[in-house]
């Protein structure tokens, strides 16, 4: 994970999300290639700081990498924010 000012990119492993679509793996195996801590999740605390995903990419393996990866992008919203 990244960040830099009103943007924060997040990066996961394809063949896990593929894996949790298809059935294959449940939530808490995903959570857990995520990195995602018990109870909590990361992509959820971001909707809660007003972050939502304004770009999805896939980025190639290079032939030593057995995985490629989905890289999500998530940036500021207004409207995602609590009013204060």
């Amino acid at each position: 994970m990244t960040s830099t000012g009103n943007d924060i990119t997040y990066r996961m492993s394809s063949r896990a999300f593929q894996d949790f679509l298809a059935g294959r793996i449940t939530e808490e195996q995903f959570r857990h290639f995520l990195g995602d801590a018990e109870g909590g999740s990361i992509v959820g605390r971001f909707l809660d700081q007003g972050f939502m995903i304004s770009e999805i990419t896939f980025e190639k393996g290079s032939v030593d990498e057995d995985d490629d990866t989905l890289v999500l992008r998530f940036s500021k919203d207004p409207a995602a924010q609590s009013f204060e």
